[in-house]
C-alpha cells in the first residue's frame, strides 16, 4: 500500500521500486488522497498488480493508510505500507 498526497515525483519512483521486486504475488494499493495526481490506467502500467483508489478529501495519513489496508485485507492480501520515498536496493545510497 503506497499513500500519495502532493508527490507524484517521490510516488513514482516509489512504485518503479516496488515493479522491480522479483515477488511473484505483489499487489500494489495506490491511494491518492485527494489529489488525483495518478489513474487506473496509469498505475496498470506502471505495475502488474495494481489498484487505484483516490479519496474526495484528504484522509490525512493515518486514515488513507487504514483504506488501503482495508482494501488489501478484504482482497485476502497480506499488508505492508511503504513510504512515498521507499527506493531500492541499487537506488540507495550511503553518506557518511
Amino acid at each position: 500500500m503506497v499513500l500519495n498526497w502532493h508527490g507524484r515525483a517521490e510516488t513514482l519512483q516509489c512504485l518503479h521500486a516496488l515493479a522491480a521486486l522479483s515477488y511473484p504475488n505483489l499487489a500494489v494499493i495506490l491511494i491518492d488522497n485527494d489529489c488525483r495526481e495518478f489513474t487506473a490506467d496509469e498505475l496498470s502500467q506502471l505495475v502488474a498488480n495494481g489498484r487505484y483508489v483516490s479519496t474526495e478529501v484528504n484522509l490525512g495519513f493515518a486514515a488513507g493508510a487504514n483504506l488501503g489496508m482495508r482494501y488489501a485485507l478484504e482482497a485476502g492480501r497480506t499488508t505492508f505500507g511503504f513510504s512515498t520515498t521507499t527506493r531500492s536496493r541499487s537506488q540507495m545510497r550511503c553518506r557518511s
